[in-house]
Formats: C-alpha cells, structure tokens, sequence
C-alpha cells in the first residue's frame, strides 16, 4: 500500500488541479426550427445568414436545369442557360437575420425522407384521408358536349374496363402518394410497334384496338426529368421550366403521355430543387405533428407527478449530517405512500400536498393536433375521429370547407386522369366494337354528401309534398309523379309497374303488366274513358 501511494504521488495523482478558464457556453436554440438562433448574437446571426446565403447560392446553382440541347453552333443562342445565371442568386434579403435563416432552412427535404415521414401515423391519415374521400362516392361516365347519349351497351363497356384496369385504385393510390411526395406520376401503357412512341407528343391516332393495356405510376426516386432548350431557357414559350420528358428506367416520356399529380406548384426558381414536384404534404406538417406528439406524451408524465409533496424540516443540516437514516426514511415514506389515503408521520412532522391541475391539458393537446391537421387541410375531427367543433355547434364550416378541397382534387386532379384513362378505352376496346360514331366522354362525379335514412326520409317527403302541389296546378300528372318515383333510386318504389298514357303502357316500358290495371280480356277501361279520368285529375286506379 505504501508503495502505491508513493508511486500515486510521485505522478501527481493527488496534486492540486489548476482551475480551467471559464469558458463562454453559447446555448443552442431547442429541436424545433423556431429556436433556431434564437439566443445568438446580432454577429453570429449575421455569420449565419450569410452562410446560408452562400449554401442556397449553390444549391439552386447546381440544380439548374440540365439541357437536352439540339445540335447547332453552340454560340451565345445555343447558351441555354448561361442567359438565365443571375436568377440564381440569392441577394441581402430585406428581412431580419433570424427570420431569414427560419424560413431559409424550409427547404425540400428529398423525397426518400418524405417516405420515412409518412410511415407516422398521423401523416398517413393526413395523406390518405382525402384522397380516399374524394373517390367514395363514385362517378359518372357521360357523353361530352355536343355528343349523342351513350347507349346502356356502351356504358357497361366503360365499367367493364373500369373495373378490370382497377381505376379505383387507381386513383387512390394516385392522390395519396401524390399528396406524400409532392408528384406523382402515372403511365398509361400502350404496346405500340413505334420505338419511339413515347418519346414523341402524344397522338391518339396511333393508340390501335387492344393496345390500351391499364396504367402504371412510378415513385419520383425512380425517375428524373429533362428539358429541352425552349424549356430550359426561353421564359416567352408555353411549357417554360416544365419537364418535357420524363427519363423512367433508361426510357423516356414525353409530357403529353403522362398524367402527373403535383400538391402545389413552386416558383420556377426552386422547380429544379424540388425536382420539379411541389412542396409535400409531410414537408408541411412535420414538426407541426411532432411538436403534437411531444405534448401528448406530457400527459402519461403529468399524470404521474402532479402531486408535489413538500416535507418541513427543523434542522435540514442535522438531517444531512446523517443521510443514510435520512434516505431510508424517505424510502418507506414512498412505500407506504399509495395506501388508500393513510400516511403515518411523527407528531411534531409536517407535510403538505400540492396538486399540478390537469384541467386545460386536454385542449392544449387537442390544439395542436389541430394544427397538424390544419397544416395537411383536412379537418381535425376526421383524422382524430372526434366529435365535430367550431363556431357552429356541428361544424358546417369545417365539412364544408373540407368538401371544397374535394372537389378541386376532383377537378384538377382525378379527372384528366379518368378521362385519359377513358380516352384510351373508348379508342382501343368501345370504337372497334361499337364502331366510329361512338361518342367521346366526360366525367361527372356524385355529390359526397352521404344523407343518412332520416335525411332520406326528409328529402322524400319533401319531394312527395312539391309533387302534390305541383299536380294541383296541372303542371304533371299521375303519369309524371309514376316516372319519377320509378327512376329515383332512393325513393324505396323503384319497382313500381308504369301507369297507362291513353290506353298504351309508358315508353320502353311495354313488356311490362300494369298492376294497377285489369287485364285486356277482362274489361279494362276504354280508351276514351281512360282520357277522361286523367283530365279530371284522377288516377287511372281511382278511375277504375
């Protein structure tokens, strides 16, 4: 032992330790990117601008659209690009340091990341919620303007293929990953015996019968995009900064093949850093749902500690003087502290309780799952599955406006999609079979209102009341009021047999036994009587 500490000291192990110079700790703003910078000085912060600066300077550089150029002289009108350097650069921005390097740091973040993102649960709801909404009602083929109507034949085509293409899902694949990556991209395939088919603009004549093979769509890390030189560097042309072609797989796609799905066009200075997508849903609601996350697990920790128990000491330095019976008496006070409300304490103790209420947490944590929800435009209570809220007791404004949404992704997005889809269908499968004159179609699509049996109830009753009234003013008919209860499918008398118009069966309709009428053979009314019991305003039942 002697000789262990004598070779400890001879190394200095027990020598006095010089005191370090203090050094000066720069706090680091927290995790979300409001902190950011937040506690830097005015030097720093303007080091860091213009870091940023610098970093935004070369990346919107180095994503400049990359020219697919045709052969020429390669002088100053072949420059392409070169024209367009200056729009690259990032100058002083009017603004404050610390706004600058917030919004400057809300960049792209790769569409490998926004896959990652979407695995949450939260941003798959946000995602796919809408796109399947925007579908569950359905749709309606029908013949464009101007166009004669489609026959029940020609219909059952279109559903036929409809369903063996799978356009349903389709369709809802396409707008949920769209909305995840910001693009989507969507093939319809069609076996042509040009090579070149794609690579050319789009010509319906050249889709053949039976070449229409249903639609395939591709993931953006798949795939990059290539402009041509009137793309790239000419701002006058229509298709300015828009992919022509789209390079899948060694292959190229001209635009005018491809349906693509976008969440939002950004300005053409960042097109290429985006890869030529818009801004992603995840993108837009991350940190919103994480900071959402956060506060909902406060409230399993909450819950724990909320009761503070405060113990009154006499002589605190007497009670650490002896910490072992100290700590073993704190041990069996939190042993026997959960039992059933009895607390056992010397008489001159003293301990006090205080309780952390919980009251408002619930809305807190609420608030800002509705702002996650708000940032990805959909309503809170869809995606959490709660009660509806707002200024209105039932939350009209909120359906409303989320219907709203639906409909423009309807508008702007399914449909060119459908009709392209059709547009192949009625070329390569209904014109071969029905011949050239079959019409062209369009898509309408079903209301998304779902009205439950009482609100049926309401609209029948509704409907039976403006037909008693219009038929007193003569303006319809038994006959009238007979057609539509048979034609509205939601009216339960769907199998109503038609009335008789002067002796004859309504149109379409004459293989059909009347059963409000007797057989022929059997004394019906005549023809002449069957007129004068319906200008008197009876039913040819009462007439009877």
């Amino acid at each position: 032992m002697g000789l262990l500490l004598l070779g400890r000291d001879m190394f200095g192990w027990f020598a006095k330790k010089p005191i370090p110079a203090a050094v000066e700790k720069v706090s680091k703003g927290g995790l979300f990117s409001t902190h950011r910078g937040d506690l830097d000085n005015t030097s720093n912060r303007a080091a860091m601008s213009d870091k940023l600066r610098k970093v935004w300077n070369r990346y919107l550089s180095d994503n400049r659209p990359r020219v697919m150029r045709a052969d020429g002289t390669m002088d100053d009108a072949d420059s392409g690009t070169d024209d367009f350097a200056g729009a690259f650069d990032i100058g002083q921005p009017a603004m404050s340091d610390a706004l600058f390097q917030w919004y400057g740091t809300q960049s792209f973040i790769g569409h490998q990341a926004c896959a990652i993102i979407a695995q949450h649960w939260l941003i798959d709801k946000i995602c796919s919620i809408p796109a399947r909404d925007a579908i569950r009602q359905g749709y309606e083929v029908t013949s464009a303007v101007g166009e004669t109507e489609l026959s029940e034949d020609e219909l059952a085509e279109y559903a036929k293929y409809d369903k063996l293409f799978t356009i349903n899902q389709k369709m809802y694949e396409y707008a949920r990953l769209g909305r995840i990556f910001g693009i989507r991209v969507c093939i319809p395939v069609v076996e042509s015996g040009d090579v070149d088919y794609y690579e050319k603009p789009f010509n319906p004549d050249g889709v053949t019968a039976g070449s229409y093979k249903g639609m395939i769509q591709v993931d953006p890390y798949w795939m990059s995009p290539i402009l041509s030189g009137d793309a790239a560097s000419r701002p006058d042309v229509a298709g300015f900064y828009e992919p022509t072609w789209w390079l899948i797989n060694g292959k190229k796609y001209h635009r005018s093949h491809l349906c693509i799905f976008r969440t939002g066009e950004v300005p053409d200075i960042l097109k290429p850093s985006y890869l030529y997508s818009g801004v992603p849903i995840p993108q837009k609601i991350m940190e919103r749902v994480y900071a959402a996350e956060r506060t909902g697990n406060e409230a399993p920790l909450l819950a724990l500690t909320k009761r503070l128990m405060t113990y009154k000491i006499d002589d605190l330095a007497a009670v650490m003087a002896n910490k072992a019976k100290f700590d073993q008496g704190m041990q069996f006070a939190i042993e026997t502290r959960d039992n059933h409300g009895f607390r056992i304490m010397g008489k001159d103790d003293e301990m006090d309780q205080i309780d952390t209420s919980l009251a408002d947490l619930a809305d807190v944590i609420e608030n800002q799952y509705a702002l996650a929800c708000a940032a990805g435009e959909v309503p809170v209570n869809k995606a959490m599955g709660t009660a509806v809220g707002g200024l209105s007791n039932e939350g009209s404004y909120d359906e409303s406006n989320y219907h709203e949404g639906l409909e423009s992704l309807q508008t702007h997005e399914l449909s060119p999609m459908l009709e392209r889809h059709h547009l192949l269908v009625r070329l390569s499968f209904v014109v071969p079979k029905f011949g050239k004159g079959t019409p062209g179609t369009v898509v309408s699509w079903l209301p998304l209102d779902s009205p439950t049996a009482k609100e049926y109830s309401e609209i029948n009753l509704n409907n039976a009341n403006a037909d008693v009234a219009l038929k007193g003013t003569g303006a319809i008919d038994d006959t009238d009021i007979n057609a539509r209860l048979r034609n509205d499918k939601n009216s339960g008398y769907t199998t109503l047999a038609p009335l008789l118009v002067s002796g004859e069966l309504l149109p379409d309709d004459d293989d059909v036994t009347p059963n409000n009428s007797a057989p022929a053979d059997k004394g019906t009314e005549s023809p002449e009587n069957l007129s004068s019991a319906k200008s008197s305003g009876q039913s040819v039942s009462e007439s009877a």
